[in-house]
């Protein structure tokens, strides 16, 4: 049995997956199919993952001014917009440090 992403692929060479919403056209959806839906919200320690970085780290930043600042939600509820982190993630510099040893980049014990 093909798997949905293999039937999208072949079926439509335009298809993304990082668009928010999968909409599928003139065919009848399965209990099979997988719909992705982008969210529009994160809390503070999905937020932190999706940035890959720490919760405490990324409340100093916000203090600090240098990452984006929650919404409020509602009473006593804050998260973070995704746009706003992808945006914010994808305006970082480029990093001139070199892999650490142990991350798996080229040999082991040594960087390639």
């Amino acid at each position: 049995m093909a798997t949905f992403a293999s039937q999208m692929a072949s079926a439509d060479p335009a298809f993304r997956w990082d668009d928010p919403v999968t909409t599928i056209v003139n065919e009848p959806m399965s209990k099979d199919t997988i719909i992705t839906i982008k969210p529009l919200y994160l809390a503070r320690a999905e937020a932190a993952m999706y940035l890959s970085i720490s919760d405490s780290m990324l409340d100093k930043l916000v203090a600090q001014g240098d990452a984006p600042k929650p919404r409020r939600i509602s009473a006593g509820r804050t998260a973070w917009l995704v746009d706003e982190l992808d945006a914010w993630g994808r305006a970082r510099p480029v990093s001139d440090f070199v892999p650490p040893i142990n991350s798996g980049y080229g040999r082991a014990g040594k960087p390639a």
